[in-house]
């Protein structure tokens, strides 16, 4: 028989000292929120030069809720779902430790994109007969788009998505069911953000006179 801890043996937990620790998983695959906030997709003969400012790669995101320690390893599928997106607009993406680029490749662009914020809120309310979990998500970054010839910034762009959530079982509900249902909302928001991003560098005129000019090259 397996046996599942539920929300409602908090009061054991917490008087006992003990704390559940739940790491759910993040998705590292683009859900359909980042192609609609995209709103189109258009790949272009462009090589670019990739750098992830640390705060995003290594973001953790750790949360207590009442007898539950949760984490969540934002980092991974923030850098992941950008990549993926990156690799729908340049035909070539470098992944890049540093921001700069030193190598034996042709590099038109060095894309540069931080961290500016991150507010991530997770609660669990107990009914009579239900149990509710809420969260609150929303993310902010910035990406700086320089050509590697002159060195010139050619394109900056800042963006932020929030998502909220509810989820509602009526009986128990294990915490791992619950981190799932966090899960969903942290997605959402990191699609929306990384589709957000994109669609600016699609609408810029700036950009994509630099983009014809780089394909030119080609």
């Amino acid at each position: 028989m397996i046996l599942k801890t539920t929300l409602f043996t908090v009061l054991f937990f917490i008087l006992s000292g003990c704390q559940i620790k739940i790491e759910p998983v993040l998705s590292s695959s683009l859900g359909i929120t980042a192609f609609q906030n995209m709103e189109k997709i258009q790949l272009h003969d462009v090589s670019l030069a990739l750098y992830l400012d640390d705060k995003i790669r290594n973001l953790i995101v750790e949360k207590e809720i009442r007898a539950g320690k949760y984490k969540f390893e934002v980092g991974n599928a923030l850098s992941v779902k950008l990549i993926k997106a990156l690799t729908y607009t340049f035909r070539t993406v470098h992944l890049v430790k540093k921001p700069s680029y030193v190598g034996p490749e042709k590099i038109d662009a060095m894309m540069l994109v931080t961290l500016q914020d991150v507010d991530v809120n997770l609660d669990v309310k107990i009914g009579f007969a239900s149990v509710e979990t809420e969260s609150y998500s929303r993310f902010a970054i910035r990406a700086e788009i320089k050509d590697m010839e002159s060195k010139d910034t050619v394109w900056v762009g800042t963006t932020q998505a929030q998502t909220t959530g509810k989820h509602e079982e009526m009986a128990q509900m294990t915490y791992q069911e619950a981190g799932r249902g966090f899960a969903v909302g942290i997605d959402m928001a990191i699609d929306k953000v990384v589709g957000n991003l994109v669609r600016q560098m699609e609408k810029s005129q700036s950009l994509s006179s630099h983009l014809k000019i780089w394909e030119q090259k080609s």
